[in-house]
């Protein structure tokens, strides 16, 4: 298993790239990606403004709340690509921020 991967974190018609450790707390990972995001827009997922989410393998949106929800995503993604980690190739795993309507 990689120590570090990359994110693509999407957000409407943007995107940011972030360079994340395996191990990265929920906390820690809202704070790199909504320091990104207020580049181009003021939601963030600290306000609650967007849902941080990741596609699973049946291509359901799964909501990222939590340092367990982190942790599955990670584990979603490696199992789905196995065979390009074991090549020893990075990974990059696809992050989505979904607005929150009112």
């Amino acid at each position: 298993m990689p120590t570090q991967l990359k994110a693509k974190v999407n957000f409407d018609e943007n995107y940011v790239t972030l360079v994340i450790a395996s191990n990265i707390t929920f906390r820690s990972l809202v704070d790199r990606a909504d320091a990104k995001l207020a580049r181009f827009t003021n939601r963030s997922i600290g306000n609650k403004t967007v849902r941080l989410r990741y596609r699973d393998e049946d291509g359901d949106f799964v909501t990222i709340d939590s340092d367990e929800a982190v942790q599955l995503a990670f584990m979603e993604w490696r199992e789905q690509h196995r065979d390009m980690l074991a090549k020893g190739q990075v990974g990059e795993i696809q992050l989505f921020c979904q607005a929150v309507e009112n």
